[in-house]
């Protein structure tokens, strides 16, 4: 099955942000063009392929499955907050992609979403996290709900300097964000190879939209 960027859904995503913007922290904007340096990374490293495996099909027969597609590295925030921000796409059930921008300023280095998907009847909740201000370490935990349970999870964990992100996928296990990065802590993974190539593409010029 093909891959696509569907320009009329990301617009019907605008909407539907717009009118979670009283009880969420999303906002909606375009991102400005010109951003320095960012780097999108569409290649990850499973940390427990057994595990995500049986996950993601148990989601995908339950038509629940999103993935993370990609994940940037973080640029200085372009909205006057001095805060840094890092893009990200998720892959939905209907294979469409969903870009997002979170911005992380000190003393809020953690922000969540919560948006609804009429179509599979299930809210999707976004957290992120940055260790530090300048988002060196990013952590990112995507719930699907029924019912406020959490019936699949998938999270990943980004290093500026690494040219892969690390993520893995579970029915339901991660409490929080901080539940993630206490998982992440416990593997391989826990450090940054700092292995970035410096032909690495800029995404610059993309479009996508902010929370």
């Amino acid at each position: 099955m093909s891959q696509t960027k569907n320009p009329t859904f990301k617009k019907s995503l605008v909407v539907l942000v717009l009118s979670l913007l009283a009880v969420t922290s999303f906002s909606c904007a375009k991102k400005a063009t010109g951003v320095r340096g960012q780097v999108k990374k569409t290649s990850q490293l499973n940390m427990n392929p057994g595990v995500t495996a049986q996950a993601e099909q148990t989601a995908s027969a339950q038509k629940v499955l999103y993935k993370i597609a990609s994940i940037s590295t973080p640029v200085s925030a372009t909205d006057g907050s001095g805060g840094t921000s890092v893009s990200f796409e998720l892959l939905t059930p209907a294979n469409q992609y969903l870009p997002f921008t979170t911005t992380h300023v000190a003393g809020a280095l953690t922000r969540q979403g919560l948006y609804q998907d009429t179509v599979n009847n299930v809210q999707v909740s976004v957290q992120s996290k940055c260790t530090t201000a300048d988002c060196t370490s990013y952590y990112l935990l995507v719930s699907v709900l029924k019912n406020n349970v959490a019936v699949f999870q998938t999270g990943a964990v980004s290093y500026a300097n690494d040219q892969y992100f690390y993520g893995i996928s579970v029915t339901n296990n991660f409490t929080s964000v901080d539940s993630l990065q206490s998982y992440v802590a416990s593997t391989q993974y826990a450090t940054p190879r700092n292995d970035m190539p410096a032909t690495a593409a800029d995404t610059s010029n993309d479009v996508d939209w902010l929370f």
